[in-house]
Parts: C-alpha cells; structure tokens; sequence
C-alpha cells in the first residue's frame, strides 16, 4: 500500500506544501 502525505515546509508567510508519496513497506 502507497500512502499519500501533504508535507508542508517554508517560511511562516510563505508557507509551500509537497506531496510525500511513503510506500508503508518502508518505515
């Protein structure tokens, strides 16, 4: 099973998001 995760990362006011695709076979 592949898990689908909204990470998000930057500056308070400039915030950005990245999609971190994790396959749950790896921790």
């Amino acid at each position: 099973m592949v898990t689908i995760r909204l990470s998000r990362g930057g500056a308070k006011k400039k915030p950005f998001y990245h999609i971190v695709v994790a396959d749950s076979r790896y921790p």
